[in-house]
């Protein structure tokens, strides 16, 4: 059971990025007790303190009984930010934390095509290149650290570790069970087995090119572009 706050998400999938996030924030945005706000990633715990309280209030629907506050921002998770966290709980401290994992080598290079192919932001020509250029790509996904973390700051009762795999099979059961933990009820109908959700109503684009709301097509790997990874 979730417990509401007055400002503040009273839901956060907090990461990691490249790992579902978006498909599951778009299933839980169609559930009718779930706010998922104007965009996924508002990303105001992280890099948009400044803009104030007024300016997360308005990326969300005035407060009602019974509908809670989803805040998707990934990169709460995140190396460039690691105040953000500390942020997020200091306001929401009984928010309920969902955290999906994957496979660390392939959520990196999924990390890494989209930073140099979709949004242009990495100049390395190589994922090995980039491993060597920066420590992001691992460092995001470094589980021992950032599970610790949120399990310290939000309490490991109110943490959910989702792995990739089980959101992108069977995205039905994991909002049902995520559902469960929220203490609502869990959406009718039947599991579409074996593909993530295609319908994404309320889960628009952001301006911010880091901050897109969709999830882009996945760029195909030229070839040479894993250099250094044997």
């Amino acid at each position: 059971m979730v417990t509401r706050t007055s400002f503040g998400p009273d839901v956060v999938i907090a990461g990691a990025a490249r790992s579902g996030t978006s498909a599951l924030a778009a299933q839980l945005s169609a559930h009718p007790g779930i706010d998922a706000g104007k965009v996924k990633e508002p990303n105001y715990f992280s890099r948009y303190l400044d803009r104030g309280d007024h300016w997360y209030e308005s990326n969300f629907r005035s407060r009602s009984d019974g509908v809670l506050r989803l805040d998707a921002s990934t990169s709460y998770t995140s190396p460039l930010y690691p105040h953000a966290l500390e942020r997020l709980a200091t306001v929401s401290s009984e928010a309920y934390v969902i955290y999906s994992v994957r496979r660390p080598s392939e959520r990196a290079l999924s990390h890494y095509l989209l930073r140099r192919h979709y949004f242009h932001i990495d100049d390395e020509p190589t994922f090995g290149g980039a491993l060597r250029a920066t420590s992001l790509y691992v460092d995001q996904g470094d589980y021992s650290h950032w599970l610790p973390r949120l399990s310290d700051w939000f309490g490991p009762e109110r943490l959910l570790v989702v792995p990739f795999e089980l959101i992108t099979a069977r995205p039905r059961h994991v909002t049902e069970e995520v559902c469960l933990r929220l203490g609502i009820d869990p959406p009718r109908g039947r599991e579409r087995g074996g593909t993530a959700p295609q319908r994404r109503r309320g889960v628009p684009q952001r301006a911010h090119p880091s901050d897109r709301r969709e999830v882009p097509p996945q760029p195909r790997l030229p070839r040479g572009s894993i250099a250094g990874g044997r």
